[in-house]
């Protein structure tokens, strides 16, 4: 296996990576704005991109020499690098970090994106259940949570 051919799968991986991050930084935007029908053609094609995603990293797996014998990636990677030169093994260590922190980049929008579809639900939660006029949860200044009768809610002072 060559140099030239885990280089290229590295630059393909990290291109993919950048397509997602383009992808949940759109989700995030249909999130926000409850763009359901946007939402689930995003969806597809983050479906789509993951399977990309997969595929590449096997390939990635295999150029390394990733098998049952030997099946962490930081060995192969180690022994495929004692095979190359001292510019390729800068070139390839220099990308496996890029790789790294385009995953990194991709996690933490995955969790941002997760935080605004937790909010959503939340709220959807109490607008449903003051449409059935169930008690309220209230936040006390401690931090703890204090279920409010509804018939109380709308006093005047």
């Amino acid at each position: 296996m060559s140099s030239n051919q885990l280089t290229s799968c590295l630059h393909h991986e990290i291109a993919l990576l950048k397509q997602l991050q383009q992808l949940l930084a759109i989700e995030k935007n249909s999130l926000v704005a409850r763009d359901y029908a946007a939402l689930e053609e995003l969806s597809l094609k983050k479906q789509d991109l993951s399977t990309t995603l997969e595929s590449a990293a096997r390939e990635r797996m295999a150029l390394i020499g990733t098998t049952p014998n030997n099946p962490d990636p930081k060995e192969a990677l180690l022994a495929f690098l004692k095979t190359c030169s001292t510019e390729q093994v800068s070139a390839i260590n220099q990308l496996n970090a890029e790789l790294a922190e385009q995953l990194t980049l991709c996690r933490e929008q995955n969790l941002v994106n997760g935080q605004v579809i937790a909010a959503n639900l939340h709220l959807r939660r109490e607008i449903i259940g003051e449409l059935n006029n169930q008690p309220a949860n209230l936040y006390t200044s401690n931090g703890s949570v204090q279920v409010q009768d509804n018939a109380d809610r709308h006093q005047e002072v």
